[in-house]
């Protein structure tokens, strides 16, 4: 009897140390000149996973065609983008595998407010992107800052 308790203890511990060491908690934060722009936690497994944070908003596209009358027509459109950040993160070996998309809209509702009435050109938002791939050990403990973009700060730690 004691010796089946004791394997089974053991054998619980096992399993239980095991399923620990794949998973990890990630708290990020992105800071730019000591501002913090976003920031998270999130659980990190060898299952790849995407954590979004940001919003999806809509913008307005204009857009001109010319008919055969030689008039040109102005067309409105609302479109739906999102604003924010994308993490893709993996355990994959001895590694955690990270991959960041920060995305900013430029909307261009003053530029086209300010066309005059006959003046018409396509516009519409514009969305700037920046990615990088990290890899970290994947050890808890683990506290490291890489450089994002242009004067930025990627801020990753593994408990």
């Amino acid at each position: 009897m004691y010796i089946r308790f004791l394997s089974l203890s053991l054998l619980l511990t096992t399993v239980t140390s095991a399923i620990s060491a794949e998973r990890f908690q990630m708290n990020f934060e992105l800071t730019q000149n000591g501002k913090i722009l976003k920031w998270g936690r999130t659980i990190v497994t060898t299952k790849p996973h995407t954590l979004s944070k940001g919003l999806k908003s809509s913008y307005l596209k204009l857009s001109c065609r010319t008919q055969e009358s030689g008039k040109i027509q102005k067309s409105l459109a609302s479109v739906d983008l999102f604003a924010g950040m994308h993490i893709t993160h993996q355990i994959i070996g001895d590694k955690v595998e990270l991959k960041v998309i920060k995305i900013t809209v430029q909307p261009r509702l003053k530029e086209i407010r300010a066309l005059t009435k006959n003046d018409c050109k396509d516009m519409s938002p514009i969305i700037t992107s920046t990615t990088h791939s990290y890899s970290l050990p994947s050890e808890k403990g683990i506290n490291e800052s890489r450089a994002f973009g242009e004067g930025m700060i990627f801020r990753a730690s593994l408990r």
